[in-house]
């Protein structure tokens, strides 16, 4: 299942569904998935409610805001 998800396009990862994930995995797989932009990130923080992908996703965009903190005060 992992290998599939890695070797999947990033515009099929929220159109597919993942039968053997009996963990909850791919939704963090996805929250860690730098292929996924903000956008979809906030969707799926809204769609999921396992705990760990929520996590991850708040750590990226805590990441993103920081990153985005620095760009500004360097300009």
């Amino acid at each position: 299942m992992i290998e599939e998800y890695i070797q999947m396009d990033k515009e099929e990862l929220f159109q597919k569904h993942f039968e053997k994930d009996l963990w909850g995995l791919v939704n963090i797989l996805k929250a860690a998935d730098r292929r996924i932009g903000i956008r979809r990130l906030l969707l799926l923080r809204r769609k999921t409610k396992n705990k760990s992908a929520l996590l991850v996703i708040e750590k990226r965009l805590e990441l993103i805001q920081d990153i985005k903190n620095k760009n500004t005060q360097g300009q």
